[in-house]
């Protein structure tokens, strides 16, 4: 296998950056914009969108918690982090629940985090992790296309997943002939969150997804305040993941839009793109 998993893009393809460079300040002026993670992981995206000019409304659909059991095999798992050549890590909310469970515990040499994105390997890098290079494209399934297949004697990866994580990465690496352990690294819950006002969803011009879960949340919630056309409102969502993505084409909304580069970054960029000036 080598240092990295095969099939890896550049830093630079990884990082998000265009040639165009980032959208000008006032593109999204009169724009309303709903994002719907929480509004700790929201931080920069509506720092971000309000500085294009958008007006940014708030709707935390999502939740993180602990696992289930407390945190008590990951904890388990963390002690034993030598055991294992890969850690694939498939979000930020995993890299910091490995790293509360290490507590001082420090990396140990030989291990390497295989992380499906630019967000997440910032994040791997950041707690101390020894990070290899994420996919071209930010997805479970891509991340287990870069694996090789395992070495004959054999191969061992961590699998530090959200509770509803689908089972893409441990049956696809699997497969290559690895032997992978999952362990739930947390799991997320609705918010208790009032029910958002009707006419900020009805007069919005887009919303964001970052996961499956947050888009049938946000169907629960505007069930009763869909329009004559029976599209949800508004009728545009920027999504992250093609399983989000797909979500929402199901849920109902007329477009969906999926940057290619899974990022907050590329999120805003591609809502300057299609509700900025023309």
């Amino acid at each position: 296998m080598g240092a990295e998993p095969t099939g890896i893009g550049s830093d630079a393809a990884a990082s998000g950056v265009r040639a165009s460079g980032a959208p000008a300040a006032g593109a999204l002026a009169g724009r309303r914009i709903i994002i719907t993670r929480s509004v700790a992981d929201n931080g920069p995206l509506a720092e971000e969108l309000e500085r294009l000019g958008a007006q940014v409304h708030q709707l935390p659909l999502v939740e993180v918690l602990p696992a289930p059991d407390g945190g008590h095999a990951l904890a388990a798992a963390a002690q034993h982090l030598g055991d294992y050549e890969w850690v694939v890590l498939t979000s930020a909310n995993a890299v910091e629940a490995l790293a509360s469970a290490m507590a001082d515990t420090p990396w140990s040499d030989g291990v390497t985090v295989a992380p499906v994105g630019p967000t997440t390997a910032a994040a791997a890098l950041a707690a101390g992790m020894t990070v290899g290079d994420a996919p071209p494209i930010a997805t479970a399934a891509a991340l287990v296309d870069a694996f090789p297949h395992a070495r004959p004697e054999g191969s061992t990866v961590l699998a530090p997943l959200a509770e509803l994580a689908g089972p893409t990465v441990v049956e696809g690496l699997t497969a290559k002939g690895y032997r992978v352990d999952r362990v739930t690294a947390y799991r997320t819950a609705a918010p208790n969150a009032p029910v958002p006002d009707r006419t900020e969803l009805a007069t919005a011009d887009a919303v964001t997804f970052f996961s499956p879960s947050a888009v049938d949340r946000y169907l629960v919630l505007v069930g009763t305040q869909e329009t004559a056309s029976g599209a949800p409102v508004p009728p545009l969502a920027f999504c992250i993941g093609s399983s989000t993505a797909e979500r929402a084409r199901a849920g109902g909304f007329v477009e969906v839009v999926m940057p290619d580069v899974h990022s907050q970054g590329e999120v805003t960029r591609a809502i300057a793109a299609r509700l900025g000036p023309r």
